[in-house]
């Protein structure tokens, strides 16, 4: 009785792990073809030591379509003074396709602009 009792709790628990798995395939299928919406994603960054490693993962999550949606752009707004870590932003602009870097003062009218444009 009491295998029986285990079998049917391992059978149900494998049905949900496989309804899981198939229902993250699909998300992540979908994202992937472009369907649904799109965005573009705005993250503030001031002075820090960590900045390229907090980029290099936003970046790879939103391209990846993993985290539900797949950004057309990936914007970093800086916001501290121009040093080092504006540097490193700056050559990973080059390096991630869907990465723009720009000012506190530049991105209002980035903003305007692409209303303008709708």
């Amino acid at each position: 009785m009491f295998n029986l009792i285990l079998i049917v709790f391992a059978a149900v628990f494998a049905v949900i792990g496989a309804m899981t798995l198939l229902y993250a395939a699909a998300c992540s299928l979908r994202s992937l073809h472009g369907c649904g919406s799109r965005a573009e994603v705005v993250l503030y960054i001031n002075e820090g030591e960590n900045a390229e490693g907090i980029v290099r993962e936003y970046a790879s999550r939103l391209c990846s379509g993993f985290c539900g949606i797949r950004a057309d752009a990936l914007v970093v707004v800086y916001s501290g003074p121009g040093g080092e870590t504006l540097e490193i932003l700056k050559r990973l602009e080059g390096d991630i396709s869907i990465l723009s870097v720009c000012g506190e003062a530049e991105y209002p009218s980035r903003v305007k602009a692409a209303i303008r444009n709708l």
